[in-house]
């Protein structure tokens, strides 16, 4: 008897550890590595792909268009607001790319209907939130 409960047991443990470990949701949606023209826009892609996600410590073209935006789109905002840094488009997420995004992420969840979470983290609600630059005028624009 002790033995078929052994048998059981490790069935049992051996099943809820297949389902235990799982991926975060962040890996099923890749990492903005370029970008793409939609429309006038650019705006960050992977492979040609717009629904992808950028964070602090990535770094390529689709940070520096996030960065472009954020300067170009946001820049006298950021300034309005005391931001006490300009974003450079280097293609570095680093801090200062986050905290201009999170303050931008907070004035877009006052003007879109749907929610904007403010947490510096570049994702498709964001995407589809702020505006983004032609990269070569000042002109900015919503997907």
């Amino acid at each position: 008897m002790r033995r078929l409960a052994r048998v059981v047991v490790a069935i049992v443990v051996g099943l809820a550890a297949t389902f235990v470990v799982a991926e975060p949701a962040s890996a099923a949606v890749p990492v903005c590595n370029n970008y793409v023209q939609d429309g006038q826009i650019k705006v960050p892609a992977y492979n040609g792909n717009e629904h992808c996600w950028m964070q602090t410590g990535h770094t390529g073209w689709g940070v520096r268009i996030l960065q472009m935006s954020l300067k170009y789109c946001y820049g006298d905002y950021l300034r309005s607001i005391g931001f006490p840094y300009q974003v450079d488009d280097d293609g570095q997420f680093g801090p200062i790319t986050k905290e201009a995004l999170r303050q931008v992420q907070k004035l877009e969840d006052t003007r879109v209907p749907w929610d904007v979470a403010a947490d510096g983290v570049y994702g498709w609600v964001t995407a589809n939130s702020i505006f983004h630059t032609t990269g070569i005028s000042w002109d900015c624009y919503r997907l």
